[in-house]
Parts: C-alpha cells; sequence; structure tokens
C-alpha cells in the first residue's frame, strides 16, 4: 500500500527527470482549480434519466475529482497549506454528494439504494479519497478525515458487506475496476474487515481473468486494457504488502501474455487498433507501463515518452499518482520495435512494415463493447489512420441500449467499418454472428465473413500483405443471386477519385472501373475523443452474381 516518502516527493519536486509531469501538473491544477466547484444539482442528475445525457452532469463530476487529484499530488511535492486547503474543500464537496455512483449505473429507485449503489466511479473515489487519507495523514484536518472515513463506511464498506453485486461474476473491465478499488479500500480504511471480503474480491479478479483468451487480448480494445489491467495489476501491487507471494500471477502464461497485449498492438506513430469502443490513440499509461517493466524488465517494452497518456487524460487518483511514483525515464525505448502479431483467439491480425501498419479482424457480433465488425480493418500510414476503424462513440443511454438504439449509431452498426453490405443489408447483432475458417499464414489473413449476414453461402475476406502493397479480396459464393453488393471502405481521410484509382496522401487504391462504381458520401461522427467528418466509399458492383470476386489493391509510396 501506498506510504508517504518525503525524500521520494521531495525529489519530485527538484529533480530534473520528473520535471514533465512536475510541469504538467503545475499546468493542470491552474487549469483545474480555476473553476468553482460545480455543483451537482438534481436538474443535471436526473437529466439521463430524462433524456440519456450522460455528459452534462459526468462534467461536473469529473471535474471535482480533476481538482482532487490535482490538489493532493500538488501537495505532495511542494506543501503549501493553499493546496491543502483546496484539497480539503474538494474531499468535502465530494462527501457532500448525493451518490458516488454515475446516474447511468444506478438501478435503485429509492434513496438508500442510491446513495449505496456500488459502481466504477463510486469504488474509484472510495479508493481515491482512501490513498489521499493514506498518503497525507494527519496533516488532513482530523474532521476531515473522520468525515470520509464515515463516508466511505456507509457507501461502500457496509454495502459490499451487505450483499453480492453483480459486476462480481463479470468478465469485462467492471470485475477488475470494481473489485481493486473496493479491496483497496477495505485494506486502507478497514483493514480488519479484508479477511472477510479478500476471496470475494479474488474470486472476481478471477472472472475478470476469463473474459481473456490465451493470447492476451483485450477485445474491449486498448484503452479498456488499461482501464481494467491497470486496476487488476494495482491491487495485485496493493496485495503484495501483506502477501509476498501476489506478483506470481504475473509468472502465468496468461497474465504475462495479457500484459504484453500492449505492445503488440501499439502502431507506429502512437496510433491504436480502434476495434470495439476504443479511443483512436494508442498512448501507453505511465504507471500501468512503468511498473510493468520492473516486472519483466526487458521483455516489456515502453514506448518513447511522447506517446504517454497525457495525465490531463487520467481521471482516478491510484493512476496520477502512480505516474511519479513508477517513471523512470531510463525505461523509455529511443527506438521501439513495432511487430507483427497474431492473437488466435480474438483474430486479430496485425501486420507493421516501413510502410504501413495493418489489422484486421474476425470474431463475433456479441463481444465487449461490441461493434457489428466482422472482417473490419484499418491502415495507417505516417501517423495517421487512412483506412479507418471508427472506434468509440459518444456515450448515452442510447450507446448502450443493444436492442434498441446502439446500432443505430455509425460507428457500432457495420456501415461504419469497412465491410460489404449485401443486398442492401448490413451486419447483425449477435454471437451466432461470426467469422469462421479464419487462417493465418505469415503475411495471409484470410475468414468467411458471411456468418456475420443473414445471407446463405461463403464469403472468403482474404488479405494479403506485402511490403508495398495490401490486397483486399472478397470471394462470393453464394446460394442466391444477388441484388446488390457494395464494397465500403471508411475514412477520415476524404480522397481524391479517378477512374480506377482512389488517392490519399502517400497511398492509392486501385480497382476495376470495368466492374465498380464508386461514390463516396461525408457523414459526422461524435465521440469522447473525435468529433468530425467521416468518408464512406462505396464501391458498387454493376453486375452482382453469387459467384464472383471483387479486387482492392492498396500501394504505398
Amino acid at each position: 500500500m501506498l506510504v508517504y516518502d518525503e525524500g521520494f516527493w521531495n525529489s519530485v519536486g527538484t529533480d530534473e527527470k520528473y520535471r514533465h509531469l512536475r510541469e504538467a501538473v503545475c499546468g493542470l491544477h491552474g487549469e483545474w482549480t480555476a473553476k468553482p466547484l460545480l455543483p451537482l444539482s438534481y436538474s443535471k442528475f436526473k437529466l439521463y434519466f430524462e433524456t440519456g445525457d450522460r455528459k452534462i452532469f459526468g462534467d461536473a463530476y469529473f471535474d471535482r475529482r480533476r481538482q482532487l487529484e490535482a490538489a493532493a499530488v500538488m501537495y505532495l511535492i511542494y506543501k503549501r497549506e493553499e493546496y491543502l486547503l483546496q484539497l480539503e474543500d474538494v474531499m468535502w464537496a465530494i462527501c457532500d454528494e448525493y451518490s458516488w455512483s454515475l446516474p447511468a449505473h444506478i438501478h435503485a429507485t429509492d434513496v438508500e439504494g442510491r446513495i449505496k449503489t456500488i459502481d466504477l466511479f463510486a469504488s474509484e473515489t472510495s479508493f481515491s479519497l482512501s490513498e489521499i487519507v493514506a498518503l497525507i495523514g494527519e496533516a488532513l484536518s482530523e474532521e476531515v478525515r473522520s468525515r470520509v472515513k464515515y463516508e466511505i463506511d456507509r457507501r461502500i464498506i457496509r454495502p459490499f458487506l451487505d450483499k453480492k453485486w453483480g459486476w462480481e461474476e463479470s468478465q469485462t473491465n467492471w470485475a477488475a475496476v470494481c473489485a481493486c478499488q473496493v479491496g483497496g479500500t477495505f485494506l486502507y480504511m478497514a483493514p480488519e474487515l479484508f479477511p472477510k471480503v479478500r476471496e470475494r474480491i479474488s474470486n472476481t479478479m478471477d472472472s475478470f481473468l476469463s473474459g481473456f483468451g490465451n493470447d492476451g487480448a483485450c477485445i474491449e480494445g486498448i484503452s479498456y486494457w488499461i482501464y481494467g489491467f491497470g486496476l487488476f495489476t494495482i491491487y495485485q501491487e496493493l496485495l503484495s504488502g501483506i502477501d509476498p507471494n501476489a506478483l506470481d500471477i504475473f509468472k502465468t502464461e496468461k497474465v504475462k501474455n495479457i500484459a504484453m497485449f500492449f505492445q503488440k498492438t501499439f502502431l507506429k506513430g502512437g496510433i491504436s487498433i480502434t476495434f470495439a469502443d476504443s479511443q483512436p490513440q494508442a498512448l501507453y499509461d505511465i504507471a500501468l507501463s512503468h511498473y510493468l517493466k520492473r516486472i519483466y524488465k526487458d521483455e516489456f517494452k515502453v514506448p518513447p515518452f511522447k506517446y504517454h497518456l497525457p495525465l490531463k487524460r487520467i481521471n482516478r487518483f491510484s493512476s496520477f499518482v502512480r505516474a511519479f511514483l513508477y517513471y523512470d525515464p531510463k525505461d523509455n525505448a529511443d527506438d521501439f520495435e513495432y511487430s507483427d502479431a497474431y492473437f488466435e483467439d480474438a483474430q486479430w491480425f496485425v501486420r507493421q512494415n516501413e510502410s504501413y501498419s495493418f489489422a484486421a479482424k474476425g470474431g463475433h457480433n456479441a463481444e465487449w463493447h461490441n461493434h457489428n465488425d466482422v472482417g473490419s480493418f484499418l491502415v495507417c500510414v505516417n501517423e495517421k489512420q487512412v483506412l479507418c476503424d471508427i472506434g468509440v462513440g459518444l456515450y448515452t443511454r442510447k450507446y448502450f441500449q443493444h436492442e434498441n438504439g446502439r446500432y443505430e449509431i455509425l460507428c457500432n452498426r457495420s456501415k461504419g467499418h469497412s465491410v460489404p453490405i449485401i443486398n442492401g443489408r448490413e451486419q447483425l447483432h449477435g454471437g451466432c454472428y461470426a467469422a469462421k475458417d479464419v487462417i493465418c499464414d505469415k503475411n495471409k489473413f484470410s475468414l468467411d465473413i458471411l456468418g456475420a449476414y443473414e445471407e446463405d453461402g461463403s464469403l472468403i475476406r482474404s488479405f494479403e500483405t506485402l511490403d508495398k502493397n495490401i490486397i483486399i479480396t472478397d470471394t462470393y459464393n453464394l446460394t442466391k443471386e444477388p441484388c446488390s453488393i457494395t464494397e465500403r471502405l471508411v475514412s477520415f481521410e476524404k480522397p481524391q477519385i479517378k477512374r480506377g484509382e482512389i488517392i490519399w496522401d502517400k497511398v492509392k487504391l486501385f480497382y476495376s472501373a470495368d466492374m465498380l462504381n464508386v461514390e463516396v458520401t461525408e457523414d459526422y461522427h461524435e465521440s469522447n475523443f473525435y468529433d468530425g467528418s467521416v468518408y464512406l466509399i462505396d464501391f458498387q458492383v454493376k453486375l452482382p452474381r453469387k459467384e464472383m470476386s471483387v479486387t482492392l489493391n492498396l500501394q504505398f509510396q
């Protein structure tokens, strides 16, 4: 568990190696604390239930957490009374909140149930407050410390002891995130009760790990790997304080494969493989990557520092403070080794060379944070996606209504991915809509993607990844003559159209103008990270037949 080390924090304030982090937190403190503590009013709270909006309440909620972490770290570094007073004020305000859970995660209708809901963010709030109290200790007023302990007891400790929570059997990031932070809260605030809950926390972590295949791929996306596996790692670190064997789990093959997932999917220029609800940049988390470097030594590669996740994007005190605790500039690789990879369980294929970075997927359409995207792919050149997988959208209530809303949103439906549209129909949601006959053979990846549609027969999509070319071939063998077939590509970049050619900077795509008509339409994508245009490039087969092949040839300058 974290303990205050005066010598360490004094060095953070003076040592050149921490200068970038120190300057970042000073800037953020000025930016975040310049804002008043916005009220978490009832009118904001009820918006989600009335309109599905998560942002207005969420912005005010997370502004408080940002002020909390900035004031706490500034006090740890500089020991100034002004930072301590700011910290106490925001801690007091958080203790005043109706519920520490976000409205989107509250299912109880009674007041007591809403106050005692333990979700991702209620557990995060209690864990943050627990670690701040542990680090700053008696410098905080006794009244603030007592209030924090009281609120944690009634909102987290007692509710967890009183009932079992659904996330305890989840195979998603929820299991690791909630279990780590609840377990950490017990270790800090009620260590005498931790033996009563340790087995439950351990079982929940096992549930989290069961959501991964043996290949270690996080099908929720890279940002959820940072979130879920990051807090799994923090929990093992905390547990090692009372059990020296806790870190042995990192020696197991499966956990080691999970730990290596990020570096296997880190594309040139810090680009993310944006399958599922992933963010567009594969920026590494300082705390997690540098801690894993300690465990795996030379086997784990930390990208150059410029590709780190900015402190501004870290809303959790646990990761924010550990960015200082674990950072060591000697860990960063000056020349990161980009690699090819194949994840057999997830059916992800990754190929990188001097000309491009490429990724394609099979899988099925009921994955965690699912998009209907069997056969989707992306191509990166010059540190940007040319042919893209849009990635995550804007989180609203509709976004998580799988039956009535999610698949009306462009980034989640197959029409927002580089996959065919057959007879005007797109892929469907469900675990039965899946790839089959998936083959990875060195530079070639092929799979039958017709099972993702309500069509009979086969559709073999193959990618041949050469040094200067990627050849994409769709071979149709349908049982019935199709009315229409459209090969769709998706790009963030507006292309130049010529007969037989589609042109982007340093990339040309050649197609048969005799066989295909081309149409480009512009759509709009709104997300948590990117708002802007998306270009849908449709190659319409002039004379569709039940047996035929369509080839698209990408060439790189």
